[in-house]
């Protein structure tokens, strides 16, 4: 398990991939355990299977007759909910919420959580 990920990102400045660095579940987790309060984590639920086809363009710039579409569907879920808990005066309760940068929203009753996205 690695504390981040390197992921390429599309750069609409640059008009081009970058490589972006971001925090995994494990950098918040070796976190957690460095301040003594990390208290543990529940089992992820997970929201409704969205399936999406993605589209791209192939093109050859040496020989045109090799363009071609390439198609592909992919099943994933709309959110993902996860309980962490930490000590509070020796007491484990769940921590506050907090985002890491997933644009779903969870259920109004997935509180208190912590939202990511895999992948």
């Amino acid at each position: 398990m690695r504390p981040v990920h390197v992921v390429p990102t599309w750069s609409t400045a640059l008009k081009r991939y970058i490589e972006t660095v971001w925090p995994s579940i494990m950098l918040f987790r070796v976190t957690a355990h460095r301040t003594g309060q990390y208290g543990g984590i529940d089992e992820a639920t997970f929201g409704p299977t969205i399936e999406r086809e993605f589209v791209q363009i192939h093109e050859d710039e040496r020989d045109p007759r090799n363009n071609r579409e390439i198609k592909r569907t992919v099943s994933y879920p709309e959110w993902c909910n996860i309980v962490v808990y930490r000590f509070v005066k020796a007491r484990n309760a769940p921590s506050r919420p907090r985002s890491t940068g997933s644009r779903s929203t969870p259920p109004p009753a997935a509180t208190p959580t912590c939202r990511t996205t895999s992948g």
